[in-house]
């Protein structure tokens, strides 16, 4: 009966994933997975429009099929780190900012490992936990903030590869000093702080 609520709440979020892992059909996961990330970065840009936004709007297909053939270009060991410092390295063709990439890698790793704990067996690929950065969003900096008494740009207003790994080493920090952060990886920081996982005490 668990496995079946999980694999309910995973078609919820994301529709026609059950199919695609009874088919063990890792090229269909991952296109969910990214295109499950996509409609977040959507919900986001519509709601703070920059030059950058509408420019991802506007090519929104480039960089989802970007990040797919990343994916699958390590698919046995995934490293969102890696991907985005590839996009901003060579592969940024329009120029987006780095907000909004981390944003597409980052919460297209987090449903892959999602999907990865759900204990659905046959599922051919690994995340990288060190590399598994923390998806950044206004309620994940408002957060941040309060933590560190520090003061953060909106995550769409990123736009050089620094910020965003000083972000993440500030919530690296928190997690490592912290002991009711338990899983010691960036991403754990996401969980905890939009519900998904209790903090232990």
């Amino acid at each position: 009966m668990q496995q079946q609520i999980i694999e309910f709440l995973l078609e919820s979020t994301i529709p026609g994933i059950r199919k695609a892992l009874k088919e063990h059909d890792n090229t269909t996961i991952i296109n969910l997975a990214v295109n499950r990330a996509h409609k977040d970065v959507m919900v986001g840009t519509r709601y703070i429009r920059t030059d950058s936004s509408i420019i991802y709007c506007n090519e929104h297909q480039y960089y989802r099929d970007l990040v797919v053939g990343l994916i699958n270009k390590e698919i046995r060991f995934i490293s969102g780190r890696n991907i985005i410092e590839t996009i901003c390295d060579d592969e940024n063709k329009y120029k987006v900012s780095i907000g909004i990439i981390q944003k597409l890698v980052n919460m297209s790793v987090k449903y892959l490992d999602v999907i990865n704990s759900s204990g659905i067996e046959g599922i051919g690929f690994h995340i990288i936990e060190r590399d598994a950065d923390c998806p950044l969003d206004s309620k994940i900096l408002k957060q941040l903030s309060y933590d560190t008494g520090n003061n953060y740009r909106s995550w769409i207003n990123l736009d050089n590869i620094r910020q965003y790994i000083s972000i993440q080493d500030d919530i690296r920090e928190i997690i490592r000093n912290d002991k009711r952060y338990t899983r010691k990886y960036n991403l754990e920081y996401d969980y905890v702080n939009w519900g998904i996982l209790p903090m232990t005490h």
